[in-house]
């Protein structure tokens, strides 16, 4: 007895298999990188386009807002202290269409996240980040809608968030 086509005849089968299973768990990718995105200071005295990934500093310099020169060069740390210790507010607009909706998971992932911020999406609450160092992962399912989303990431400033902290760690008990 020939062995050989009941083994090709194995293969094929795995490979359908395969195929299968993965075309249940496949997921669809929305590069950010590709929407239009703003950044507005607290008291709106700054709106800017932003770019995804980026920073504050980097948007800042793009918008000619802060100079061009070496931020950390002589004295520019000190001069530039102010844009640490505001908060930012970046506006993320999304078209979707309707493959998106369809799929089963929507999941708004974040990595790199400056390090207090709040999340809101279509006027909805959605999470917070504590540490940059970390990827969140939100469910946003319920609040997705077809064409135009809006995503709101405020960024905190640390200093004013952590100086609280810092404080009553540092008091003396009595």
């Amino acid at each position: 007895m020939n062995s050989f086509p009941y083994i090709q005849m194995m293969r094929i089968i795995f490979v359908l298999f395969i195929s299968s299973c993965l075309s249940l768990y496949s997921c669809l990718t929305l590069d950010l990188s590709k929407s239009e995105t703003t950044v507005t200071n607290s008291n709106k005295s700054i709106h800017i386009p932003a770019s995804i990934p980026g920073g504050i500093y980097s948007d800042l310099i793009s918008a000619k807002v802060i100079p061009q020169d070496d931020i950390f060069y002589r004295y520019n740390d000190v001069e530039l202290r102010w844009v640490g210790h505001d908060d930012w507010t970046y506006t993320i607009n999304i078209t979707l269409t309707e493959e998106y909706l369809t799929t089963q998971h929507q999941d708004l992932v974040l990595s790199g996240v400056d390090t207090i911020a709040s999340i809101t999406l279509n006027d909805h609450y959605i999470g917070n980040t504590s540490n940059m160092f970390v990827e969140y992962s939100f469910n946003v399912k319920p609040f997705l809608q077809l064409q135009s989303c809006h995503c709101h990431l405020l960024s905190h400033s640390t200093s004013a968030e952590c100086l609280p902290l810092t404080t009553a760690q540092c008091s003396p008990t009595l």
